[in-house]
């Protein structure tokens, strides 16, 4: 089995003046990547493809060429990966990217298209991430963070890795609904 990794996470504020460039984000690709999750390791028999993984502290909404820049390299990471049974998404869930809606449904629907229908997709967020439509229809797996402040990172990584190397192994394919309910929440 192999199972792709990477990801994107940043917290957009819109209100802020100042944008999240690409020196902004920590990046970190290849066997660095795969150290970061140490849970991987609970799978031998698997091999875990790294892509890349950006990170950047909470800011402004992230510049268009930032974005573009890092999706075309995981795009082009995921090409030269070959063939594989998933994709693991480590994500925030609350990026904004100027000009642009839905960067995380982006994002993830490109991916999609790019592996096709037969890898099984799974992602983990923040509990308060902007779930949309479009994620939804692309992912199979999405788990969330249960704490705040956030003490079960790693749990929530994880968890959505076992569901899809389980759901790998046994040949199902989950269905993720989102009903959307009319009523404001802090974030927290």
């Amino acid at each position: 089995m192999r199972i792709a990794v990477g990801g994107i996470a940043t917290e957009s504020c819109t209100f802020s003046p100042l944008p999240t460039r690409f020196d902004d984000f920590n990046i970190v690709r290849g066997a660095a990547l795969l150290e970061r999750y140490p849970f991987l390791s609970d799978y031998p028999d698997v091999e875990f493809v790294p892509l890349l993984h950006a990170s950047a502290l909470p800011g402004g909404s992230v510049e268009a060429a930032a974005y573009d820049r890092l999706k075309s390299e995981t795009l082009d990471l995921l090409r030269a990966a070959g063939d594989l049974d998933g994709v693991y998404f480590d994500m925030h869930g609350a990026m904004n990217v100027q000009g642009r809606d839905d960067a995380e449904g982006d994002w993830i629907t490109t991916v999609r298209a790019l592996v096709g229908d037969k890898p099984l997709l799974a992602g983990s967020f923040d509990l308060h991430g902007n779930i949309t439509q479009r994620e939804v229809d692309a992912l199979n797996i999405l788990t969330a963070f249960r704490t705040a402040p956030h003490i079960d990172y790693e749990e929530t990584r994880a968890r959505a890795v076992k569901l899809l190397v389980e759901c790998s192994r046994a040949g199902s394919r989950p269905q993720i609904a989102r009903v959307a309910i009319p009523v404001a929440l802090p974030g927290e």
